[in-house]
């Protein structure tokens, strides 16, 4: 429903803007111009999450170093504690 609310928008106020230029358009019909309007919102919109997907990924992989730091750390520090008690 939001949709065809958010379409019902563009398409009247596109109609609107159509009917009241009255400078050269890049969009010869209306139809045409609605669709480089959706071909420009659907790249943003790709854009965006592309984004926020790299940002996702590099704190996983952020957190995937830290812990296997930990595990190194807390393992050389075992062998440690294992070569003291044998002396």
């Amino acid at each position: 429903m939001c949709i065809n609310n958010v379409k019902n928008f563009f398409s009247l106020h596109s109609q609107y803007t159509f009917l009241r230029s009255r400078r050269d358009r890049h969009a010869k019909t209306l139809d045409i111009a609605q669709e480089e309007v959706l071909t420009c919102l659907g790249i943003h919109i790709y854009e965006r999450l592309h984004r926020i997907w790299q940002k996702l990924k590099a704190e996983e992989q952020t957190w995937q170093i830290l812990f296997y730091l930990g595990v190194d750390a807390l393992k050389k520090s075992f062998e440690v504690f294992e070569i003291k008690k044998e002396i």
